[in-house]
């Protein structure tokens, strides 16, 4: 559900192999108005799979991919299908493995209490809708004695930390302690500064270790003796392993991507577990999919907050000082970012009429110190920086970003760097410089960082970088692999039979619908291309009542819901039952759908219980949501 795709994608099918969606064609039959996704084949073949069937294709890749199709029902790649399942059913069974260590181990659960709801209080902005949902499920996994370990995405600037700090607090108000590891002493100081207060005002008390304090020796020693609730850290620090003590309920961990595999396989049993990111790591995306992590995501993005302009161009395409000073002259501020130290000279000569400062890892505390303070609260509106600033520096008036040498960055720091700027509701503006030729890899990155500059692009950017580099090894200690050629969403589909060890029944069965008239999404209540053809897929992939409920408030969002969609949902209601009765027929008259179906079975009843209420007697079948079906 979570792989969505556009025109021109390539999604594999289980007996046809792949082919290109070419778009969406709307046929009657049956006096029933019917949207059909289009599929390319070789030698101009075509499939048409009505909308409510859609689910039976995979996502492979992206249309930029180059992908090729293949002749209809002749698929090289689905030959070596056995092979697939023989090598999943290996990684399964380690899995297993691994879900009984996870279930042996017992922790303590926590509630909510007087003392969380006060600081949840204390948080002065509107929680997005995604937030509420995330923090929803953060607290029913801490209300169990199974350790949580749960990845929270989000694109940057569309609030991990707030969830993240309500995990904490539940975690100190039920008298447990809480470590908050991050990559860089500037972020471990961040949420330091924005946290401090809001955990004094329910008696917590919170410490920072990195190379920026003087007295960590301190710190470690109240630490060790429960004097401190919350210690927020680096990971580089030395004997962190020393510091998950016997009363730790909560370990959380910022920006995932930076930390080593083994470093994280040490963590995720000590305690409850919260990884954050922006753009998850193939290997942690795998996890997440593969339902080994559980996976919360942001989609919401802050009221009032624009898409970050981007542009990818060369030195010489670009005019920096006037881009400068147009900033400056509104007093904002100007990110200017290189991959190596080395290369802060040749920056320098490019402003040097300007006032400017200059920050990298290589500094001393004092200077970074310094340098931080005179660019956010002095009058330096320039920052010449390494990728340092690509975690926790937050200044609201910087609205202009300029990355030298852009392709020697990677994708999640391109996109960090992204979401430095435009943090109000000025739109920002990024250019990517990049020299005349680049590598082909490195062209692949910068365009995917492309495609994906929206709101809320971090998490698709990321199932693009896992089908670029592979999934990953999930019990290893490998970021990146091969997925055999299949396309990430088919792999997770198959790994995901294998640990349950039950075949997924597709539905492909030819019903004929009658009198539903457009049954359609129309266009003219979802114009967005790409969400319509993902709330068909996610329609067309629901298997019980509760889950279509969620779509339909979701559906809710774009307005009031027109007939046409009604209609739609009404054969996606029957399409759930034909996966119990055979169905043969479904005619719509008013109010009253009728049902013709083959002969059914006692044994039949109890599954179909699950999804609606029954009288066996008469033969109705009344869903939960009041839908009448009269069979006969």
């Amino acid at each position: 559900m979570f792989f969505s795709f556009d025109k021109g994608d390539y999604l594999i099918h289980e007996k046809y192999g792949i082919g290109q969606f070419i778009g969406i064609e709307s046929l009657t039959i049956n006096n029933t108005l019917l949207d059909f996704f289009k599929i390319k084949y070789l030698n101009d073949s075509f499939l048409l799979i009505p909308s409510y069937n859609i689910g039976v294709f995979k996502f492979h890749s992206n249309k930029d991919s180059g992908t090729l199709i293949e002749t209809l029902g002749k698929s090289s790649i689905l030959k070596k299908q056995s092979k697939l399942k023989e090598e999943i059913s290996k990684t399964a069974q380690e899995l297993i493995e691994i879900y009984k260590a996870r279930e042996s181990i017992v922790l303590q659960n926590f509630y909510e209490n007087d003392d969380y709801h006060e600081f949840c209080n204390y948080f002065e902005h509107e929680l997005t809708k995604s937030q509420k949902k995330s923090i929803t499920e953060i607290n029913q996994d801490l209300s169990k004695t199974k350790p949580m370990d749960r990845l929270l995405c989000g694109d940057v600037g569309f609030g991990k930390t707030e969830v993240a700090a309500r995990a904490i607090a539940l975690t100190l108000t039920n008298n447990h302690k809480a470590i908050f590891i991050v990559p860089t002493t500037i972020l471990a100081s961040q949420h330091f500064e924005s946290l401090k207060d809001r955990f004094l005002l329910i008696n917590k008390k919170i410490a920072v270790l990195s190379k920026l304090n003087e007295n960590n020796n301190l710190i470690k020693k109240k630490w060790l003796n429960s004097e401190i609730d919350l210690l927020i850290t680096t990971a580089h620090h030395k004997g962190i392993e020393n510091l998950l003590i016997e009363k730790l309920g909560l370990i959380v961990l910022d920006e995932e991507h930076h930390f080593g595999v083994k470093f994280k396989e040490k963590l995720r049993l000590k305690a409850h577990f919260l990884q954050l990111s922006a753009t998850p790591i193939p290997r942690t995306l795998h996890l997440s999919l593969s339902k080994i992590k559980d996976i919360s995501l942001l989609e919401t993005p802050p009221i009032g907050r624009k898409d970050v302009l981007l542009n990818v161009c060369s030195l010489n395409d670009l005019k920096i000082e006037d881009l400068i000073k147009k900033e400056i002259d509104n007093n904002c501020k100007v990110f200017l970012v290189v991959p190596r130290v080395q290369y802060i000279s040749e920056v320098e000569k490019l402003v040097s009429s300007f006032q400017y400062v200059v920050l990298h890892g290589q500094m001393t505390k004092d200077e970074t110190n310094r340098a931080l303070s005179d660019f956010s609260r002095g009058n330096k509106n320039i920052l010449i920086s390494t990728n340092i600033v690509e975690s926790g520096v937050n200044i609201l008036t910087a609205n202009l970003m300029i990355v030298f040498y852009s392709h020697m960055f990677g994708i999640a720091q391109l996109h960090q760097l992204k979401g430095r700027v435009g943090r109000t509701d000025v739109q920002g503006k990024v250019y990517f410089i990049v020299p005349e030729t680049i590598k082909e890899v490195a062209f692949d990155r910068i365009n995917m960082i492309q495609q994906n500059s929206s709101l809320g692009g971090g998490f698709q950017l990321s199932m693009q970088d896992m089908e670029f580099r592979g999934t990953g090894t999930v019990v290893g200690s490998k970021q990146s692999g091969k997925d055999y050629g299949f396309g990430a969403e088919m792999y997770f589909d198959v790994l995901s039979e294998c640990i349950e060890k039950t075949s997924k029944k597709k539905n492909e069965n030819k019903i004929a619908w009658i009198g539903f008239s457009d049954a359609t999404i129309p266009k003219d209540y979802i114009n967005d291309d790409k969400i319509r053809f993902s709330f068909y897929k996610k329609l067309s992939l629901i298997s019980n009542i509760e889950e279509l409920k969620k779509i339909i408030e979701d559906l809710k969002d774009f307005g009031d819901i027109p007939k046409q969609v009604y209609s739609f949902l009404d054969i996606v209601k029957i399409n759930l039952l034909s996966f119990f009765l055979k169905i043969k027929k479904v005619i719509k008259q008013e109010q009253i759908i009728e049902v013709f179906y083959e002969d059914i079975e006692l044994e039949v009843f109890i599954k179909i219980q699950e999804i609606v209420l029954i009288d066996v007697v008469n033969k109705n079948f009344l869903f939960k949501d009041e839908l009448l079906l009269i069979f006969s």
